[in-house]
């Protein structure tokens, strides 16, 4: 065997038949690499061969989905990162362990492609049988460092890392200048692009890795946030490879017909059908709007266990009445909900249709550090041309005419053309108010010497091109700027864009994600994107800020609008820039925002509008965004959630339900009742047999109501990392009542000794509740507290999605 190995590792990593051990040390993988040894790994895994791996997120060059596949692929505990003090980690050593004699491959190669394979690595092989002191000495510091200079890699650990990973080849494109300018050819070992075949991005790996575990978890149903402009719909068609039907529904034809290319592309497959604009054709791989599928004289007529598959793009408007009779009808084996909304910014309606699975969340300022978006450069100019509080504003938001009619004056529109020229980029995209508000902006910038033109829904207009006329033209450079309403704000690609300019007010982040992401996607000789937003004294103007929080930002002090802007709390060659008088009226309307307690009464209106009725808990929840519930908490007593009896009472005389005392006591203490886990959930449900009220509840009931709650998946996830739960599922009746009793039997009837009183053969409750028991509006409202507190807890602390903690 030769020794001196000066190419190809690969080949002699590949010699393992009589391996009964395996351990690596690499400064870094990439998943390129990891791809290579594989089939080993795996082999070993499948044969019970122990396999261990040491690497570090040195330099950031590790990537995050070479880490989550390590962490897939091997028995839990097995794969550590360093932590000891040493400030650089360059080992790289490959132990293959033998009863005939062990050997380790040490060198320079680490996990990669190009130093498995393409680049120039020496490594040289030391075997046990000829030199036992070198090979026991290299075994001895693995040892040492893997069990006391490492920590076990865990899914947590790894989504912190991927949330602040900056693409690691950005720097090389400065820094390997010359090194690049004197090589033969490039060598790229990301590019596992094969003639004629799409493959996934690094993002979309981890995706699918992480939809991947998901169903292998038990889970049917699954959300991915997904920045604009990374491939939410190529995710999903790669995703759908191992499903032989599928159904693909979204809003607007455009979206459909660019699906329809992407899946046919990916799945290499003519049995494609359409379900919209009077075509009815159900292949097994079905691309249907909304709209035509959700009237019912459509889709009866398929069968609801058709579709193994169902996706559902632009998830955001999942929980409007036509989607949900979508989601509702359909029974696949996997539903995926695709958004590019942050988890905070949506409201959890959205995420309760998934049961609040968020498998994968890459948001645009990760996306932009992994160079799969463009940076940007933001300024927010202050606009003195409008007082907003002399515009009507009705239901949350300002009446369009009135709105559209303030927009229209000459003072503005040359505030507008000013900065336009002073910033001038050669393909810019301006989104106005309305089709008036566009005409007269585009009128205005022809007049002044610009190309201008507008996209828009009404026939006969003066500056009015076809879309995909205007967007080719404004590719091409022949338009210089297009104005347009909401036609480009969902699922239209424009890469070439080079400038964004905001000229309506801010009124939902939604709408200013989906707008700032038609700029931000990647285009041949466009080095960053630049943003123009037209700031003045509008409501919800503290939102603006909020669109550039992000994780480093939570825990700052000071203003907002200075913390956002702040260098290290921004992607990678990003620049944020307030106005003095921007930053005033921002400042000025979040301190107004906090000093008006009635918002949390706005919030219950708003729900109760779109309801039109009382809402429960869970419906006022599910109507919140993260942020907004963040706020709610932080008012302490005031929060609804803690008592939401007398909020009810307080704030709405539609509200009918009467109370007893006992029964109210029973309710708060559903409310307020301490959360460390679930433990407490299925205790109370058991009280309840299908709406049926019981003061004692036997062993044999508890031991029921476990097994009912913990056999979902979402529920069980509370306990499976816990070590002596794992096994929850193959546990006797005497196991899960030791479990029950030990915990919530014991803790409950200790912290709340005046409700609760344990028994030796199961739980009951001392307290009498009277006629109210009997009522079944009010076990009904009982039982919405205890479904919101599951709720809440699985949403804030399971996913981590939030800001808030679980009290």
């Amino acid at each position: 065997m030769r020794r001196a190995v000066t190419s190809k590792l690969v080949e002699s990593l590949s010699s393992y038949n009589d391996t009964n051990g395996v351990d690596f040390i690499v400064s870094f993988v990439r998943y390129s690499g990891l791809k290579l040894i594989e089939e080993m790994i795996v082999h070993c895994v499948e044969n019970g061969i122990p396999v261990r791996v040491l690497t570090s997120t040195y330099l950031d060059i590790t990537q995050p989905v070479a880490l989550y596949k390590l962490l897939y692929m091997l028995p839990e505990g097995t794969v550590h990162l360093y932590n000891g003090k040493s400030p650089s980690f360059h080992p790289k050593a490959y132990f293959f362990k033998s009863d005939e004699g062990g050997r380790v491959y040490l060198g320079s190669s680490n996990i990669s492609k190009s130093a498995l394979v393409d680049g120039v690595e020496w490594n040289y092989c030391i075997e046990e049988k000829n030199d036992l002191e070198s090979y026991k000495h290299l075994c001895d510091e693995f040892e040492k460092l893997y069990n006391h200079e490492s920590v076990v890699l865990t899914e947590e650990i790894v989504d912190d890392y991927a949330s602040g990973y900056v693409f690691n080849e950005r720097y090389d494109r400065k820094v390997n200048k010359h090194f690049n300018s004197l090589r033969k050819a490039r060598i790229d070992e990301e590019l596992e692009f094969v003639e004629g075949e799409f493959v996934p991005n690094t993002a979309q790996k981890e995706a699918l890795l992480k939809l991947e575990k998901t169903r292998k978890d038990g889970n049917d149903k699954a959300l991915c946030v997904v920045a604009t402009g990374v491939g939410k719909t190529a995710l999903a068609a790669f995703d759908s490879l191992s499903f032989s039907s599928v159904l693909f529904v979204a809003h607007r034809e455009e979206i459909l017909e660019q699906a329809i290319r992407t899946f046919h592309a990916i799945r290499k497959s003519d049995d494609i059908g359409r379900f919209y604009d009077g075509i009815y054709d159900c292949k097994d791989v079905l691309f249907a709007s909304v709209q035509t599928l959700s009237r019912t004289e459509h889709i009866e007529k398929i069968d609801p266990l058709k579709y193994e598959y169902v996706i559902i793009d632009e998830f955001h408007h999942a929980a409007t009445f036509s989607y949900k009779k979508i989601v509702d009808y359909f029974k696949p084996k996997f539903l995926l909900g695709l958004t590019a909304t942050p988890h905070r910014m949506d409201r959890k309606n959205v995420f309760e249709i998934c049961d609040y699975n968020v498998a994968y969340d890459l948001d645009f300022f990760s996306a932009i550090n992994r160079d799969l978006l463009s940076p940007f450069q933001y300024y927010g100019i202050y606009d003195f041309t409008v007082d907003y509080d002399t515009i009507r504003y009705q239901n949350g938001k300002y009446v369009s005419e009135d709105l559209e009619k303030a927009l229209m004056i000459g003072k503005r529109a040359d505030l507008i053309f000013t900065h336009y020229k002073s910033h001038y980029r050669k393909r810019t995209l301006a989104f106005c108010s309305g089709i008036d508000h566009a005409e007269m902006m585009a009128e205005y910038f022809q007049n002044h010497g610009v190309i201008a033109h507008t996209v828009h829904s009404q026939a006969g207009r003066k500056h009015l091109l076809d879309r995909e006329i205007a967007v080719e033209n404004l590719k091409k450079g022949s338009i210089e700027i297009l104005f347009t309403v909401d036609m480009f704000n969902e699922g239209l690609d424009v890469p070439a864009v080079d400038m964004i300019l905001m000229a309506r007010p801010t009124e939902s982040i939604t709408v200013f994600l989906q707008q700032l992401g038609r700029g931000l996607r990647k285009s041949e000789g466009k080095m960053d994107l630049k943003i123009l937003d037209f700031v003045g004294n509008y409501k919800k103007v503290e939102m603006i800020p909020q669109v550039f929080l992000n994780k480093y930002s939570v825990g700052s002090t000071g203003r907002i609008t200075d913390i956002v802007a702040k260098e290290d709390n921004l992607p990678l060659n990003c620049q944020i820039s307030f106005d003095p008088k921007v930053i005033d009226i921002i400042e000025k309307s979040r301190i107004a925002t906090r000093k008006q307690s009635d918002t949390i009464v706005d919030y219950y209106w708003r729900c109760k509008r779109d309801l039109r009725y009382v809402p429960t808990r869970v419906e006022l929840y599910n109507s919140l965004t993260s942020d907004e519930y963040a706020f709610i908490k932080s008012f302490g007593s005031k929060n609804p959630f803690k008592n939401y009896y007398e909020f009810l009472k307080k704030s709405d005389s539609d509200f009918k339900l009467e109370l007893d005392l006992e029964t109210k006591k029973f309710i708060e203490m559903i409310e307020s009742t301490s959360f460390s886990r679930l433990y407490k959930v299925p205790i109370l449900l058991a009280f309840f047999n299908e709406g049926h009220f019981r003061y004692i509840i036997s062993k044999e009931d508890i031991i029921q109501s476990f097994r009912n709650f913990y056999a979902n998946q979402r529920n069980f996830i509370d306990i499976q990392n816990v070590e002596s739960r794992k096994r929850f599922h193959d546990y006797s009746d005497n196991e899960v009542w030791k479990m029950a009793k030990d915990n919530p039997v014991h803790f409950l009837s200790l912290s709340h000794s005046d409700i609760f009183e344990a028994l030796d053969t199961g739980m009951r409750i001392i307290i009498d509740l009277g006629e109210d028991i009997k009522r079944s509006e009010a076990i009904y409202f009982i039982q919405d507290a205890i479904q919101f507190r599951r709720n809440e807890f699985i949403d804030l602390r399971l996913d981590k999605k939030s800001y808030c903690e679980v009290k």
